[in-house]
């Protein structure tokens, strides 16, 4: 099963109306970064994935890989960030069980 991933012209309008607030939105969205990367760095379980330094990031996904030895599954994480209004996804689903991606940076 795939995806379609193309964009329709809705969107595209969308996305040609954001241009001039590009660095605003990828600021922003590097700063929620941030606090994600301050409340999990130091739970046991959860590696953070480093963005490489030749790579200009935009800042839309932040994506956690949750380890063997956390206490929860992925979708007992999942389901904890979800009760708490904080919008996850499965995004590699159902390739890798325990990789899912914060959302709404």
């Amino acid at each position: 099963m795939g995806t379609n991933v193309k964009m329709n012209e809705a969107r595209a309008a969308m996305g040609l109306a954001l241009i001039p607030y590009i660095d605003e939105i990828i600021t922003k969205r590097k700063q929620r970064f941030n606090l994600y990367i301050e409340y999990l760095k130091n739970i046991p379980g959860i590696k953070l994935l480093s963005i490489p330094d030749d790579v200009e990031y935009n800042y839309a996904y932040f994506s956690i890989l949750i380890q063997q030895d956390f206490p929860l599954t992925r979708d007992e994480l999942f389901n904890k960030f979800q009760e708490n209004n904080i919008d996850t996804q499965k995004y590699i689903y159902p390739l890798n069980p325990n990789f899912f991606t914060l959302l709404k940076l």
